[in-house]
């Protein structure tokens, strides 16, 4: 089975603990004894178990409380919970009317702590997801993307588009109250993803809709372009950090495949050809063995490199040609990694210890 208890980091790369277009990640605590559902057997990644899915429209994010056993969905029709192995989805929208989220996550300080950026505005949850407070303030629009310091969870970065423009904001008080960031950005600059750097979190990186990516080391009060050797006409949709190296970072680009920077983003370079004019939605870096690298990909499925992204091999196995937004790898022993799709879906396959 994939686990016996829920008491290790459930890791969904996309951003520390959150989404980059949103590795989020999934927390545990020894603080209560979780319940005895279990996911059902698994096969190997190179294959994927259809296990069940919260709705018939497209999964954005999937995270878990590892604590309580709970995998969170958001989705194009608001938030989904799920006890993990029941197959049974309930919404929790009846506090918020999320609509569209775009992102989610969870404090990995406080696991009860949650945060959504939806098309009606960012909201949170002090109670593991139970009911949600919009805490927008002066952050008006849509939030598309967040994430938050893994060395001080109330520090927490946004990006925002429609209602005021586009803007990348920041709140040191936990979402409190918000201040522009992004003020030196050049005009109608939309910023698809986030990263910190786990090492040294005023090493911030911003993947944008076009004009590719920005680096700040000043905790985003000043920024500049890192883009040699990186096409900057397409969408950056999903930022990676390599968590045994900070310098190794990889970028999901929408039609141009992976790109792989080794030097803090001083320089990028082409992944496997493989991926060539293809469209990443998404990345995960396995954290037992970083030089494996998932991507989701736009109806191809999941593809998957043991190289640090030299080659890359098609494992769709059981997922057919669908969409995979969003990957999660859970590392309870024995290990497996979740799949998110277009169509509502959640596939998982399991990974090598």
């Amino acid at each position: 089975m994939i686990r016996n208890t829920m008491t290790s980091f459930l890791v969904l790369f996309s951003l520390v603990a959150c989404g980059s277009g949103s590795n989020s990640t999934s927390l545990s605590s020894n603080a209560s004894t979780p319940p005895s559902n279990t996911p059902p057997e698994v096969v190997s990644a190179e294959s994927w178990q259809l296990t069940s899915g919260p709705t018939d429209n497209r999964i954005t994010r999937l995270v878990i409380n590892s604590n309580s056993q709970t995998i969170f969905a958001g989705t194009s029709d608001g938030i989904y919970k799920s006890v993990i192995g029941s197959n049974t989805w309930t919404a929790i929208n009846a506090s918020s009317p999320f609509g569209y989220v775009s992102t989610l996550c969870i404090d990995p300080s406080n696991v009860q702590t949650m945060y959504a950026g939806t098309y009606a505005g960012f909201y949170k949850s002090i109670d593991g997801g139970n009911s949600w407070s919009n805490t927008s303030n002066n952050l008006v629009g849509s939030v598309t993307t967040v994430v938050i310091d893994p060395n001080d969870s109330n520090t927490l970065y946004v990006s925002k588009e429609g209602t005021g423009g586009f803007g990348l904001y920041k709140s040191v008080n936990g979402g409190l109250s918000w201040s522009s960031i992004g003020d030196t950005f050049p005009p109608l600059t939309f910023i698809r993803s986030l990263a910190i750097d786990p090492t040294n979190t005023q090493v911030i990186y911003a993947g944008r809709h076009s004009g590719g990516i920005l680096k700040s080391i000043d905790g985003g009060t000043s920024w500049t372009d890192v883009n040699n050797g990186l096409p900057t006409d397409v969408y950056m949709n999903y930022l990676a950090i390599d968590p045994s190296n900070s310098q190794t970072i990889y970028v999901a680009t929408n039609g141009s495949g992976v790109y792989k920077s080794m030097n803090g983003g001083s320089s990028w370079s082409a992944t496997g050809s493989t991926l060539a004019y293809s469209f990443p939605f998404a990345l995960a870096i396995d954290p037992a063995h970083p030089q494996t690298v998932y991507a989701g990909m736009y109806y191809s499925g999941a593809f998957k490199s043991t190289d640090g992204g030299d080659t890359w091999v098609q494992v769709n196995t059981g997922t057919g040609p669908t969409s995979i937004w969003t990957l999660a790898i859970d590392t309870t022993v024995p290990r497996a990694i979740y799949g998110g799709t277009e169509d509502g879906k959640v596939f998982i396959g399991s990974l090598s210890n």
